[in-house]
């Protein structure tokens, strides 16, 4: 039972990272299908991205455990892998499920760049996250010393 929890719990973790980056990926389609006066994307080019995102949250939470701690160059290299990783194969996909035909070049190019800021605010996130948490849980470790003692 113990086991069916934890991976509940990684997976919906897994779910909220892969949402948020098929949020990111799917909005800025939209704005530039709207853009460039197309009006339309397709249910097969909606499942493909989230599809995509979802692998790329699975690789980010292999490559980059939250629960682990990294040292700055670790988490910094991992990082990059992650986002050029990312980056690759979202480029393929797109080629292969055609996601930009009739669109200019900047389309693509767009998506791509926002995507890597997207990947860019989950890193300070998570790092700055983990100062938080840190430093709650210190707080809280003294707190319990200053109760113990009283």
């Amino acid at each position: 039972m113990n086991r069916l929890l934890k991976w509940c719990v990684w997976e919906m973790n897994n779910e909220f990272i892969a949402c948020t980056y098929f949020t990111v990926m799917l909005l800025m389609y939209a704005i530039i299908d709207l853009v460039i006066g197309k009006n339309t994307i397709t249910t097969a080019v909606i499942f493909e991205m989230y599809l995509v995102n979802y692998l790329l949250s699975i690789v980010q939470k292999v490559i980059l455990d939250t629960q682990k701690d990294y040292s700055r160059r670790s988490f910094l290299l991992r990082a990059i892998i992650i986002s050029l990783l990312s980056v690759i194969l979202v480029v393929i996909v797109s080629t292969l499920g055609g996601w930009y035909k009739g669109m200019p070049l900047w389309a693509g190019i767009l998506i791509i760049a926002m995507l890597l800021l997207s990947y860019l605010t989950v890193w300070i996130i998570i790092s700055l996250s983990k100062k938080y948490d840190t430093k709650l849980l210190n707080d809280q470790l003294a707190n319990f010393k200053r109760k113990q003692q009283n």
